[in-house]
C-alpha cells in the first residue's frame, strides 16, 4: 500500500491533504519516530486529514494510532474521530474507527490503535481522518 510520508517523517504534510491551518507536524505528537500530525484546537472545529492512496495488488491492512492528551478537552467538550475509507468521488466504503470522547472516556492507555484489513479493496481510495471539536485536539 502506498500511503505516502505515512507517519508525517518528512516534517510536514507531503502527500496529505488538510482542511485548515489547525494541523500541524510536530515533535509533540510522535508515537515513534519523530514527527506526528497533530490537530490543535479553537473552540468549535472541524478538521479532515486526507490521501489518495491505491491498494491495487496489496493484501494487507491499514493500520495506524492516534492519540488524545487528557488536557485537550476541558469545559464538558468532545471530541469526535472518524476514520473512513472512500472512493476517489467521495463516496463511502467504510467507517474504519468512529468515537467520540469527553474527559470521563478518554482511552485509558494513551495511544488508539487502529487496524483494518484492505485485502478485499483494490484500486484507488481516499483514507480520510475526521475530527469534530467542541473544544479539544487530537494527533
Amino acid at each position: 500500500m502506498a500511503i505516502i510520508n505515512g507517519g508525517f517523517e518528512d516534517g510536514d504534510f507531503t502527500g496529505w491533504t488538510h482542511s485548515s491551518d489547525n494541523w500541524q507536524v510536530t515533535t509533540d505528537a510522535a508515537r515513534s519516530g519523530t514527527y506526528g500530525a497533530q490537530a490543535t484546537p479553537e473552540g468549535y472545529d472541524t478538521w479532515s486529514l486526507y490521501q489518495t492512496i491505491d491498494i491495487t495488488g496489496y493484501n494487507t491492512s491499514l493500520d495506524g494510532y492516534f492519540n488524545i492528551p487528557s488536557y485537550t478537552i476541558s469545559n464538558n467538550g468532545y471530541i469526535e474521530i472518524t476514520i473512513s475509507l472512500y472512493t476517489t468521488d467521495w463516496s463511502l466504503i467504510a467507517t474504519i474507527f468512529s468515537d467520540v470522547y469527553t474527559e470521563s472516556n478518554l482511552p485509558e492507555e494513551g495511544w488508539v490503535h487502529i487496524n483494518y484489513d484492505t485485502s478485499l479493496l483494490s484500486g484507488e481510495v481516499i483514507l480520510r481522518i475526521y475530527i469534530h471539536s467542541t473544544d479539544g485536539g487530537a494527533y
